[in-house]
């Protein structure tokens, strides 16, 4: 466990002060494959880091993932999310100010959500923008944070100290 929390979260925090981190270390295996995957998607993606971060806030909202928005809040800050975005996440995509790309983005995320499926309509608009391999990359970021999301729940991971959980915004 203590190679697997060796590092940092995008070279700030120590993963050995992640309580997600450090709960999925029980089981090694399964975070040696996991890690390559998340970090993937997190950081060499192809989805602009804002864009991305569209998708995770929207998906922590609606599992209502404490722990998984109170981090990405602060990643989404940095990849320019701004706190007005930050509420029209909760709001959903019928909230005011949002551009075409952005409610497409939203839309998807509540469509996997209540369908497993995006609509034609919204696929539509979504490959107006995104490329095949962004498209892929948008359906697996959406399964990988909602799989993070039902583990989180479940296994009632605590906070970390320094967050707020779903009313940080």
């Amino acid at each position: 466990m203590r190679e697997l929390l060796s590092g940092s979260i995008l070279g700030v925090k120590p993963l050995a002060e992640s309580a997600w981190l450090t709960t999925l270390a029980h089981n090694p295996r399964l975070m040696r494959r996991f890690g390559p995957l998340a970090n993937h998607l997190l950081l060499k993606g192809r989805l602009p880091a804002r864009q991305r971060e569209l998708l995770i806030l929207r998906t922590a909202w609606l599992c209502q993932a404490s722990y998984e928005w109170s981090e990405h809040v602060h990643i989404a800050k940095k990849a320019g999310v701004t706190t007005e975005a930050v509420e029209r996440i909760v709001r959903g995509a019928d909230a005011d100010e949002w551009d075409p790309i952005d409610v497409a983005l939203v839309q998807a995320v509540d469509e996997l959500h209540r369908d497993s499926v995006i609509s034609d309509d919204t696929w539509e608009v979504l490959a107006r923008t995104f490329d095949e391999a962004e498209l892929l990359e948008l359906l697996m970021v959406v399964g990988l944070y909602h799989l993070i999301a039902w583990t989180q729940n479940s296994l009632r991971v605590e906070l970390d100290a320094d967050r707020q959980g779903l009313a940080e915004r």
